[in-house]
């Protein structure tokens, strides 16, 4: 006997905090942010270490002290801070696309629901039937879920909404034991 498909819906709205929480996320989680700032930390440490060269025979005493000191522990900070600094400048130029935005597309009130083998996914513009194996990756934050379909693009799903838990825990454990491959990916991004 087959057993019956699973029938889960959930109407919420998302907020400017969730999508900037989506782009948090997806930075986090991204190889080609992480090599980039690993690039970025190089080229910084390279910078450092010419400026201290040409300034240790420029400068002599206390003077030479004070200054490659200083310049050393400003280095450090910086290079050490280069992922939260990227960070700042995403959440930065995230928050001005959407105070510049025409549409409020990603904002605001949603519908998921979970069909059997399939996500139907509410939004202004249209529903979007998304197949199940679709999802490539799962990933939460303390706020949210985000369900991506492709590299860049996100179902914003959140953990608490009006109280309700049981129903989002129930969407995503079922998308997990879908698809493997999403239960070991998943994780808290902080």
């Amino acid at each position: 006997m087959d057993k019956p498909s699973l029938d889960l819906s959930l109407s919420y709205a998302i907020t400017w905090e969730d999508y900037l929480d989506s782009q948090t996320a997806f930075n986090r989680h991204s190889p080609e942010v992480a090599r980039n700032i690993k690039r970025t930390r190089l080229s910084m440490a390279s910078l450092y270490v010419f400026l201290l060269l040409i300034l240790y025979p420029a400068l002599a005493g206390l003077a030479r002290i004070l200054v490659l000191g200083g310049i050393l522990l400003l280095a450090i900070v910086h290079i050490l801070g280069v992922g939260k600094l990227y960070e700042w400048r995403v959440s930065r130029a995230s928050r001005k696309i959407i105070k510049a935005a025409k549409s409020d597309r990603a904002i605001g009130a949603k519908r998921l629901r979970l069909h059997g083998e399939e996500l139907f996914y509410k939004e202004e513009s249209g529903t979007r039937k998304i197949a199940i194996g679709d999802i490539s990756l799962i990933l939460e934050s303390p706020r949210n879920y985000f369900l991506f379909t492709d590299e860049a693009s996100a179902i914003i799903l959140p953990k608490v909404w009006e109280g309700e838990t049981e129903i989002q825990r129930r969407i995503i454990e079922a998308l997990r034991s879908k698809s493997p491959e999403n239960a070991e990916q998943s994780g808290d991004t902080d």
